[in-house]
């Protein structure tokens, strides 16, 4: 198969290829289309990298994973989970939202096995309830500070207003002792993409705590405003913020915000690691709670970390016993795009890290060890009974935690997502469409159709083995439907086409060679070389002798019958050895081998042709003869040589046939046989390709018109 080597059809192949890329390429730079799919091929692959993770179904919409191995040990979630609404219920008459005094018993017993750091995905955004904001109850006594023991949870949510404000207050200053005290807790906030409903008058203060963790922005990624109206790229995502209250804030090891935000598809894929944010006439980057446990965790301080937007983060100075591949520049990229999204390397689905009860920690402080170097993650884990966290994720519903422990899960096994850019997806589409655009034109319908089902699924199969083995993703659904579509499109082309070219085959050369020869130039049309090509091929020319004569001693009707079947069997010798029927002149009949498909042994062929007429000739004439009809004898010369084959002729009517001296002279061949009494002559042409395969006597030096040296010529005897 000649790769590189174009006809018209070729070319209209290669350009319906190319047009199916522009068009895949279209669809998958300049619009969302294709989104859909490419995202959902994500989803796929992460599916098919852990297919058989076990689960048990919690609620309607959650099912919970056995433990992922590739889920790190040292990552612990703490779940407020359907047996700690009932057991809080049960036994102390509470119900979420829990008391703050809660939380901090929780911490305390937690910080007493020296974890790494305690997050609680829990927003302590306000430090009053409505009803300590609403009217007061009197159908109850005033409550006295020091007596809070005495009444039940619900009670004291109904109680006098003024002290249920001083019970929070005491509460939240307690939460803050313990936090402070436990050194290695961490809260998280929101940012909200349009401003909060909820407004508090301590929201510079609490936005003042939040920037010791900020990290200023350059002065080439701050945007042109007003944002978002000014349109420029560079403008947040974010529009407002409200961190935690100042008291539990300014205890805390750090704050963070805990967004995240789906795709258009609602899957949550990604989690950002830094978003910028202007505050007052201050533009930062304010870090996500994620970035601040990963730095806790390899105790590493703000002037260890860079930020490049669209590029990635860049973490330094790190322990190398804590890393989980080590190098010795001690530091972590993490690619991030634009918008400073990492992608998350889900694990697996609900339940693929460690999950305890929260209500199993509600108790005095034990210090057994447990939690030890770990980070524990505290946050709602119910779907019921409480205000659910759940995001989707491409393994179906997730808790919200869950997104932010496989975020640092990523980060800490440093094994990162990478993508392929636009540019390079482009490229494959590229590549895909020249091979298709190549191979397609080159061979059979059955060859196609394996050859497309092969590499499509050939480059799916390696598109989940890159993702499952360094984390690549490539585009996926693109160049599949654009394999579909090139095949498609390519074999309708070939159907009309080829029943065009194979219609054309047929009327021309059914007449002149063979039924092996047509069907061998429907297969391969390629065979078929149309036009004016010069090639080396051997003429035979045969003769009737005295022919004349015999014309006049039958009627015509006989002539006509004892002519056709010399010819009949004639032809039939020629079609015989994939000759090529060029024309019958009178009585005269001219063919030749080597076109219009290419034969090696051409010269061979034509001799065993010319041998075997002599043979079925002296066969008829003893049949003839025994008819009472005149015997015939022919003359029959071969040539081998350049010759011109192809289509010749007007508009109107066209034969393809030869030109040529080397025609010439294999016609003047067949008469020389009058000359030297034989019946058989080929050229010393003919020879040189037959020698080894021949029985055969010179015969003579001739000239000939159109040769300047002579020729020498042999008699063919036979075959050996």
């Amino acid at each position: 198969m000649k790769l590189f080597e174009f006809n018209r059809n070729h070319l209209f192949i290669l350009l319906i290829s190319l047009v199916i890329f522009a068009l895949c390429t279209g669809l998958y730079r300049y619009t969302t289309i294709l989104d859909g799919m490419e995202m959902g091929s994500i989803d796929f692959r992460f599916y098919m990298r852990s297919p058989f993770q076990e689960t048990r179904r919690l609620g309607d919409r959650i099912t919970i994973s056995r433990k992922n191995p590739n889920a790190r040990d040292d990552i612990v979630l703490v779940a407020i989970d359907e047996d700690t609404i009932k057991t809080f219920l049960q036994e102390e008459d509470m119900r979420w939202p829990f008391p703050w005094d809660m939380h901090k018993t929780i911490t305390e017993y937690i910080a007493a096995d020296n974890p790494s750091s305690i997050f609680f995905d829990i927003m302590f955004i306000d430090n009053l309830n409505d009803k300590a904001r609403g009217g007061q109850n009197r159908t109850l006594p005033p409550l006295r500070l020091d007596n809070f023991d005495n009444y039940s949870y619900n009670q004291m949510k109904q109680a006098y207003n003024p002290i249920f404000f001083h019970w929070f207050r005491a509460q939240e200053k307690e939460f803050a002792r313990t936090i402070r005290k436990a050194n290695c807790v961490f809260l998280d906030y929101p940012f909200f993409t349009e401003e909060s409903f909820k407004t508090f008058p301590d929201v510079d203060q609490r936005m003042e705590i939040a920037k010791r963790f900020a990290y200023p922005v350059p002065k080439n990624e701050i945007p042109v405003e007003p944002c978002p109206t000014s349109g420029d790229p560079r403008c947040p995502w974010v529009s407002d913020a409200v961190p935690p209250t100042p008291l539990l804030a300014d205890a805390a090891k750090g704050i963070g915000y805990a967004n995240v935000r789906a795709d258009a598809d609602k899957v949550n894929r990604k989690l950002p690691l830094v978003v910028k944010y202007k505050h007052g006439d201050t533009w930062n980057y304010y870090p996500s709670i994620d970035l601040l446990l990963v730095m806790n965790f390899y105790g590493i301080q703000k002037k260890d970390v860079e930020i490049h937007m669209g590029d990635h983060i860049l973490l330094k100075n790190l322990p190398p016993a804590k890393m989980k591949k080590p190098n010795p520049e001690r530091e972590i990229s993490i690619p991030i795009d634009r918008e400073g999204f990492m992608d998350i390397n889900f694990v697996g689905g609900p339940g693929s890290f460690d999950v305890k009860s929260y209500f199993y920690f509600n108790r005095p402080p034990e210090g057994r060890g447990n939690f030890r170097d770990k980070i524990v993650f505290i946050a709602a884990y119910a779907v019921t009974g409480i205000s659910s966290d759940v995001h989707k994720s491409p393994f179906g519903e997730t808790f919200g935690v869950e997104h932010h422990a496989n975020a640092v899960n990523t980060i800490l096994n440093q094994d990162f997502i990478i993508r392929l850019s636009s540019a390079q997806n482009i490229f494959i589409l590229l590549i895909i469409a020249l091979i298709f655009g190549i191979v397609l034109a080159r061979t059979s319908m059955i060859t196609s159709t394996i050859f497309t089902v092969g590499t499509a699924l050939g480059y799916m199969i390696g598109a989940i083995i890159l993702f499952d083995t360094i984390n690549l993703i490539c585009i996926f659904a693109t160049p599949t439907i654009q394999i579909g579509a090139t095949f498609t499109f390519i074999t309708v082309f070939r159907v009309l086409t080829e029943q065009k070219e194979k219609k054309f085959i047929r009327q021309t050369f059914s007449k002149f060679v063979s039924k092996t020869v047509v069907d061998d130039l429907l297969q391969n049309p390629d065979n078929l070389k149309l036009g004016g090509d010069k090639m080396i091929l051997t003429v035979l020319f045969s003769d009737i002798r005295g022919f004349t004569t015999i014309s006049e001693a039958l009627t015509p009707e006989a002539l006509v019958v004892h002519l056709n079947e010399y010819l009949q069997a004639m032809t039939d010798i020629v079609f015989k050895y994939d000759g090529t029927l060029d024309k019958y002149v009178g009585d005269e009949i001219m063919a030749f081998w080597g076109a219009p498909i290419p034969q090696e042994d051409h010269a061979l062929r034509a001799s065993k042709a010319a041998v075997e007429m002599m043979e079925v000739l002296n066969q008829l004439n003893e049949k003839w003869a025994s008819q009472g009809k005149p015997k015939l004898d022919i003359g029959i010369g071969l040539n081998t040589g350049e010759m011109v084959v192809g289509n010749m002729g007007s508009t109107s009517r066209m034969d393809y046939t030869l030109m040529g001296d080397n025609v010439n002279l294999g016609a003047r061949l067949e008469g020389t046989n009058k000359v030297y009494k034989t019946h058989i002559i080929i050229s010393e042409f003919t020879y040189e390709h037959v020698k080894g395969d021949i029985y055969s006597r010179e015969l003579d030096l001739i000239r000939v018109k159109g040769k300047e040296l002579p020729v020498k010529i042999y008699e063919l005897v036979d075959i050996k």
